[in-house]
């Protein structure tokens, strides 16, 4: 009978502890965590995010952890819920298989901000999260058809439920009760509906928030003695089949567990885009500066990339005026004529003026875009999003390829690539000098006795705001 991966996965949850994980390990976690930080910072800066986290935050109720931005407190799972949409509604936060940060950190933080958790603690929570997350998310493989019509982020309440879990010190058998209840009320989230393949995205933008809510939620219901299935992940009636997966390969669930770090492969961002975007803005950036091209020379751009769905659902990713801040984030032409104006990428790229600016809409609309779905080969390598981009222009046609783009473990962003990113992130919330003080505060997570040192210090600045 095949090794249960849901009790191989609890086991280690449980067992580990922060001395176990390399240098390596700890600085990335750090780096994870004040990039979602800044992330969320920037997103409440946002209409829909500040929307968002004034509505959970008028529910009123328990006082746990604080919403970033307001700096109000809220109960645990509904702090969880606001920081993870603030923290993607730029889609600006990492990835890897996803968006792993957003229902990591956030559970992991307003948790340990619950309890008065160390900082230890929460860095030990947070690896747990992209670890057991992108196991389980690697493991279960969509076909492409399928992924044109199922798959989604509900894979992500793992992060969540596995993050809230070790930060609350559960115990194995409530670890395991977590990891059941989590699994079998997961949200069931379809990229076809929310990603807006049938018509414009909408601003309520596809639910990693809700994977964070039930993470958090399922932690507490565990904690309580509530209990749940103990074999969620296993055999043929497993999560894998619950979300329409058309496989699961459960060795790789628990291969190299503890040895291999899943965290070590997740990407920052450069820009607040989707992600299949990106090899493509670095070509058509690089091109412009290296042949110092006049934007009002430009008479066409052509881009021949990858999706990960079909040309066919993903008509409004080639939208040259898109109508709001999720269709603006998904649409390749508006991103790469507000990324070759200059804009910094932030909150400001979806501001009403540079989203209504004609110059960057005129150009957007000679950004002609062709999409190609990722090969079973290449699927097998989430960072690899191969592009070209010819540059029509008065004076001739100018051409780039660019097979991983920035951010990727092929070409990380420097530290003080992040570090400027964060701060200008940051200012969106507080001033530069309260935004390096968080940074120095990440920088020494570990050294913290009680988290709340750090989260107190978050709360305080934006109410003095």
């Amino acid at each position: 009978m095949m090794d249960s991966p849901t009790r191989i996965l609890a086991e280690y949850i449980v067992e580990s502890q922060f001395s176990d994980f390399p240098v390596s390990v700890l600085e990335k976690a750090k780096r994870c965590i004040l990039d979602s930080l800044g992330c969320a910072l920037g997103g409440y800066a946002s209409e829909a995010g500040s929307r968002v986290a004034n509505t959970i935050a008028s529910l009123g109720g328990r006082r746990d952890a604080t919403i970033l931005g307001r700096g109000e407190k809220v109960a645990f799972p509904n702090a969880a819920m606001a920081n993870t949409y603030l923290a993607n509604i730029l889609d600006y936060d990492d990835t890897y298989t996803s968006h792993p940060g957003c229902t990591t950190i956030h559970p992991a933080i307003g948790g340990g901000e619950m309890i008065g958790a160390s900082g230890k603690d929460v860095l030990t929570a947070v690896i747990l999260g992209y670890e057991i997350y992108s196991r389980i998310a690697q493991a279960i493989h969509y076909a492409p058809a399928t992924v044109d019509k199922v798959s989604g982020p509900t894979r992500q309440t793992f992060a969540a439920v596995t993050a809230a879990s070790k930060v609350l010190s559960l115990n194995l058998d409530q670890v395991l009760d977590a990891l059941g209840i989590a699994g079998s009320t997961a949200p069931v989230q379809s990229n076809s509906k929310t990603g807006g393949s049938e018509e414009m995205p909408p601003t309520m933008k596809v639910g990693f928030y809700q994977c964070s809510y039930v993470g958090a939620t399922a932690a507490l219901f565990a904690q309580s003695g509530i209990t749940g299935p103990h074999n969620i992940l296993d055999g043929d009636t497993g999560f894998w089949r619950m979300i329409g997966a058309d496989s699961c390969d459960f060795d790789r669930m628990t291969r190299g567990l503890g040895a291999e770090y899943k965290i070590l492969d997740v990407a920052f961002k450069p820009y607040s885009c989707c992600r299949w975007f990106h090899a493509s803005l670095d070509a058509a950036l690089e091109t412009t500066k290296e042949h110092s091209i006049n934007l009002s020379s430009i008479q066409t751009i052509n881009v021949k990339t990858i999706g990960g769905k079909s040309d066919e659902v993903l008509w409004y990713m080639k939208d040259p005026r898109p109508g709001n801040i999720v269709a603006a984030e998904f649409s390749l032409p508006y991103a790469m004529a507000v990324a070759l104006h200059g804009i910094t990428p932030g909150p400001e790229w979806y501001a009403a003026n540079t989203m209504k600016n004609m110059e960057i809409l005129k150009l957007a609309e000679k950004i002609k875009c062709t999409f190609a779905s990722k090969s079973e080969k290449d699927r097998q390598d989430y960072h690899k999003w191969p592009t070209t981009v010819d540059i029509v222009t008065n004076q001739g046609t100018f051409s780039k390829q660019v097979e991983y783009p920035k951010g990727s473990p092929k070409k990380m962003l420097t530290p003080d690539e992040l570090d400027s990113k964060f701060m200008y992130l940051a200012q969106n919330s507080m001033s530069e000098d309260a935004a390096r003080q968080i940074r120095s505060l990440v920088s020494r997570l570990e050294q913290l006795i009680d988290i709340t040192e750090l989260t107190s210090l978050l709360a305080s600045l934006q109410i003095a705001r």
